[in-house]
């Protein structure tokens, strides 16, 4: 959390500084103990954020984590059956094509007697 940002001396903070941005504070975004990204929140009208609006916009982002978190869970999870669903198709035809040859040995057999 950056405020008053006009008394920080810090090049990262140019960007903010040219918006406008007189408070800034940015959360990070965590999954499974990683930093997958950022949300920003930022004040052009005030220097500060109250310890309420900080606790909120800490909520915010744990959230924002949860439902990406979610996401990722559930696109891996369609890759995973579509994956599986190959390997289905894959194992099936290989039993087709062995119930096959089985039948037909099966018939040379029964045809030699």
């Amino acid at each position: 959390m950056i405020e008053n940002i006009d008394a920080v001396i810090d090049p990262r903070t140019e960007l903010i500084r040219a918006l406008g941005v007189k408070a800034y504070a940015c959360n990070p975004l965590i999954i499974e103990q990683e930093v997958i990204g950022t949300i920003s929140f930022g004040s052009r009208t005030r220097e500060s954020f109250t310890p309420e609006e900080l606790s909120l916009m800490t909520t915010v982002a744990g959230h924002i984590s949860i439902a990406i978190g979610r996401l990722l869970a559930n696109q891996q999870l369609r890759k995973n059956e579509q994956r599986l669903e190959l390997l289905v198709q894959e194992r099936t035809r290989e039993l087709e094509e062995s119930n096959q040859a089985f039948a037909k040995t099966l018939e040379s057999i029964t045809d030699a007697f």
